[in-house]
């Protein structure tokens, strides 16, 4: 009889474990959403425009001390997906800037560090995107159309101590991570917790880094002539 009850007891447990599903893993499912009263998801064809929070921020690979350190800087573009579980926005413009006087030619006023320099982004359009297949809250940018991630370029012009102008030409290592934090509008990519965000110097000389890292925490809000308002990120 015991052997019969024991029998009994493993067939059930051999049961449960077929009949009860075990736990979903935790999956990306992203979405922007504006108001509260309740909030709607954004319709895509949405202007938005990302504008930082404190400085944008790059340093040597690997270094503690700012190579240079820019007060503004703002993207825009158009939201083209946002259906729940993906989300992918065409970026059209960026302007980086600092402090102190324009190089001719530059739009922008230097940002200041171990050295001054203007800054120019190549190659626009740029895609940002969070999809299912991301880890939660994760952000990807990279250069082409949605949904392709390629190669991000910029530009360091500087004035050179001997007289002149010299561009220092950089290009990512691998499409920038950033995480968004759920229920706010804030956007982080930085050199952690990732540590992809760096970029290799092809052209240009010392005292331009071989190589560099970016920290920068952006804003995400409606780009509209009336006013701009938050958009939250939902996963």
């Amino acid at each position: 009889m015991s052997k019969k009850i024991i029998l009994a007891c493993v067939a059930l447990v051999a049961f449960a474990a077929f009949a009860i599903p075990t736990a979903a893993s935790a999956t990306n499912s992203p979405e922007l959403v504006e108001g509260s009263n309740p909030p709607v998801t954004v319709p895509t064809g949405t202007k938005i425009v990302a504008t930082n929070v404190g400085n944008m921020v790059l340093f040597e690979t690997g270094g503690s001390t700012p190579v240079l350190s820019c007060t503004t800087a703002s993207i825009t573009g158009t939201l083209i997906k946002n259906d729940g579980s993906n989300i992918e926005a065409t970026i059209e413009s960026a302007k980086i800037g600092g402090t102190v006087g324009t190089i001719i030619g530059e739009p922008e006023p230097e940002c200041t560090g171990l050295f001054n320099a203007g800054v120019t982004t190549l190659g626009l359009h740029w895609c940002i995107r969070s999809t299912a297949t991301m880890a939660t809250d994760e952000f990807r940018v990279g250069s082409g159309t949605c949904p392709t991630t390629g190669t991000i370029s910029f530009t360091l012009q500087r004035t050179k101590a001997t007289g002149g102008i010299e561009d220092c030409i950089y290009d990512s290592t691998e499409a920038l991570k950033g995480i968004g934090t759920t229920g706010t509008d804030l956007v982080h990519f930085g050199r952690t917790p990732h540590n992809m965000n760096g970029f290799t110097r092809t052209a240009g000389a010392f005292p331009c880094p071989a190589s560099t890292e970016i920290e920068m925490t952006f804003t995400i809000e409606t780009d509209t002539t009336a006013s701009n308002d938050p958009i939250i990120i939902n996963s």
